[in-house]
């Protein structure tokens, strides 16, 4: 893709397929956000 191998291991690739819904994309944000705060925590 493009990128270096770096940079590919600190990447996340999210899908949809056609049956994805709103709940789904609202439920995926919420857990990234968790973990992003989880991960912020960790690392002042």
């Amino acid at each position: 893709m493009g990128i270096s191998p770096m940079d590919a291991g600190r990447a996340i690739r999210f899908s949809s397929g056609w049956e994805t819904n709103l709940a789904d994309w609202q439920q995926l944000a919420e857990a990234s956000r968790k973990v992003y705060e989880e991960m912020k925590s960790q690392n002042p």
